[in-house]
């Protein structure tokens, strides 16, 4: 079976020995993109098994010696009886229902190491070899007949599975993935043609072709609709690691992308160590059960957490977690910002031991502290309490209402946190609008709790409010360059494509022109080197400016990174509608930049695609009109081209 001298050169068991490699190959590579997850797996076993049968077969054509074909032939069953089963497993875990539906798939796990055992040592099933002109081939008896129905089933049935998901997905994301992978699986099922020449009919058994057409297109939905990079739509570095709490981005598989310098300080570790952590990791290292929420995005809220802190000793931290999703409403990541409040906590505990030391750590505190009556009358606060709210002193406070200090909007849900807290409940990390004497607004987080008095008894509420507009102000702007490019503030390449996808949907239902212009500037890079990069990027924050005044109020400018820009034009009448937007972005373009020198001209080559004359879809277009710039730039640039779908244009959008 593995001397060489009994096999030679097979231009038939080429393909299958090419097909099987790749399948292989496709496998490994989805396994380490998705970090070992179940769909992962699942479709690595399918792979697997692909691969098994493809290069048993390959090694089949190129061999005279019957036992050694037969050899092969009990090898290549391998594959092809757990292929049912692997595709099986693959479908439940990519619509999640593996769990549900795991006794199905048990039970074809089972059937299909029954026909395997019964393939291998009876003759039941193979009952001959035939030699056809690209070499041999295992000839079926009968009995074959109950696992060709099995190998249906299964398909069948997956066929159904996801069928009945993609009619109860809200995920837009989810929805593409299932319906390419379907596509896949309708396809695969045409490889049934390979158990016509074990019937003794002469055709060349090519569903290799179909089952490598269902790895590819399942390989491309995973990669494509698995989840959009989360590390550069949170790249603003400067924000993140001036925040003084913790912050933490997880993907939506629970994996930390993200995390600043004051969670790794917090925690004792570095951000290295911490990215690419998993939420049960951290929690089993650090907080002790205390995360399970975050893998559930329904139950996210505000929780007050103890970990294990630097020093080797306890803390106490308050995670505020929330969702950021993409323009089609899915789960895009998971954002938690920990203030470690662990110091607080201890001042409250001490306060109970000790009025002196109450008095001290409340007038030290950095946070807004006050006690008042049940009806809200202030009876003590401190300084920063008054600072809060623009007044002078604390004596301006005492005596007041808290409630004058409060947007009207929030009095009630405040007068109940102050009504329950004086019962048995303590309210924690209650946000409302604080509304200071000059009228300004702030955000505010606000604790209330009971204060009892020399005998016992509670007859007082103590609050204690922090301003939490610089935390506010972090997630926006985190919120805002998810979509925005953090250097000129256009749109960013996932938003460029939401748009044209919108656009041409428009199109399509109105009968109308769409254009896109794939903008890149002539000998940036020598700008750059020339005159800094300080210089470039303030040449193409100008750029961006001048190009926002050209455009329509409904088209979009979008930046593809570097020195490319794409602008997209939605109904458009006709082709010199795009060319006059082009010649005036050129000129503009061309006018002086004294950011570099008061002679410096720049320009820029444009490339021109319109739908419906260059693809129906945002992709194709974007390849069209990057072509177009190609060519413009070959031409010497300070210029345009519209896209023309030549065959070499084609041949290169191909490739």
């Amino acid at each position: 079976m593995f001397d060489l001298s009994s096999y030679s050169f097979s231009l038939y068991a080429l393909p299958l020995l090419i097909m099987g490699l790749l399948s292989a190959g496709h496998g490994v590579a989805v396994l380490l993109r998705e970090r070992a997850s179940s769909v992962s797996l699942a479709f690595a076993a399918t792979t697997t098994a692909t691969a098994v049968w493809l290069l048993s077969f390959a090694a089949v054509y190129s061999t005279n010696d019957t036992s050694v074909v037969m050899d092969w032939v009990r090898v290549e069953h391998v594959g092809v009886a757990f292929i049912p089963t692997m595709v099986l497993l693959f479908t439940t875990a990519v619509t999640g229902r593996l769990r549900s539906l795991w006794p199905f798939v048990a039970g074809a796990l089972v059937l299909s190491t029954t026909f395997y055992v019964l393939i291998v040592s009876t003759g039941w099933f193979i009952v001959d070899l035939h030699r056809y002109y690209w070499g041999y081939y295992p000839i079926y008896g009968w009995p074959i007949v109950p696992f060709i129905v099995f190998f249906g089933t299964a398909l069948t049935a997956s066929l159904r599975i996801y069928k009945s998901a993609l009619t109860e997905t809200t995920s837009d994301t989810q929805r593409k993935r299932l319906q390419a992978i379907w596509l896949a699986l309708l396809i695969a099922d045409l490889g049934s043609v390979d158990y016509l020449p074990a019937f003794h009919v002469p055709v060349y058994p090519f569903g290799y072709v179909f089952i490598c057409a269902f790895m590819f297109i399942g390989t491309f939905a995973i990669w494509r609709y698995r989840l959009v990079d989360i590390t550069t739509a949170f790249a603003a570095n400067q924000i993140v690691e001036t925040m003084a709490d913790a912050l933490l981005v997880l993907d939506r598989d629970g994996v930390i992308r993200v995390a600043n310098g004051a969670a790794a300080t917090m925690l004792g570790s570095t951000k290295q160590e911490l990215t690419g952590m998993t939420a049960s990791e951290l929690d089993g290292r650090w907080f002790a059960g205390a995360l399970d929420g975050l893998s559930h995005p329904e139950a996210l809220h505000q929780s007050e957490v103890t970990y294990h802190n630097a020093t080797g000793g306890h803390g106490t931290a308050l995670i505020s977690a929330s969702l950021v999703r993409d323009g089609a409403g899915a789960q895009q990541a998971i954002v938690c910002i920990a203030h470690d409040i662990t110091e607080r906590k201890r001042a409250e505990e001490s306060v109970r031991e000790s009025e002196v030391l109450y008095r001290t750590l409340v007038e030290t505190s950095p946070d807004a502290v006050l006690v008042a009556e049940r009806d809200g009358r202030v009876l003590m606060a401190n300084r920063r309490a008054a600072e809060l709210v623009g007044l002078d002193n604390t004596d301006d406070l005492r005596g007041r209402n808290a409630l004058e200090f409060v947007a009207p909007s929030d009095h009630q849900r405040l007068s109940d946190s102050f009504a329950k807290a004086s019962g048995s409940i303590v309210i924690r990390d209650v946000e409302y609008t604080v509304v200071t004497k000059d009228g300004v607004s702030l955000p505010a987080e606000l604790s209330v709790s009971r204060v009892p008095s020399a005998s016992g008894e509670y007859g007082a509420i103590m609050a204690v409010a922090r301003d939490i507009s610089e935390r506010k102000r972090a997630e926006e702007t985190i919120r805002y360059l998810a979509f925005h490019d953090a250097l000129t503030g256009l749109a960013t390449r996932s938003v460029l494509i939401d748009r044209t996808n919108n656009a041409l949907a428009t199109a399509r239902r109105e009968r109308s022109m769409l254009g896109l212009l794939f903008l890149d500037i002539d000998k940036f890079k020598e700008i750059n080197d020339s005159v800094g990069h300080a210089v470039g990027d303030e040449t193409l924050q100008q750029i961006a400016r001048d190009l926002q005044q050209l455009v329509r109020e409904g088209d979009t400018i979008a930046r593809m990174g570097g020195d490319e820009f794409v602008i997209l034009l939605p109904r458009i009448s006709d082709t010199a509608e795009a060319v006059s937007v082009a010649e005036r972005v050129l000129a503009r373009i061309r006018e002086p930049r004294l950011a570099i020198s008061r002679s410096a001209i720049v320009t820029a080559s444009i490339g021109i695609a319109l739908y419906p004359t260059h693809g129906a879809d945002a992709e194709a277009l974007l390849r069209h009109a990057d072509i177009a710039m190609y060519e413009a730039k070959n031409r010497g640039g300070n210029g345009y081209r519209i896209a023309v779908r030549t065959r070499a244009a084609r041949a290169k959008l191909a490739g």
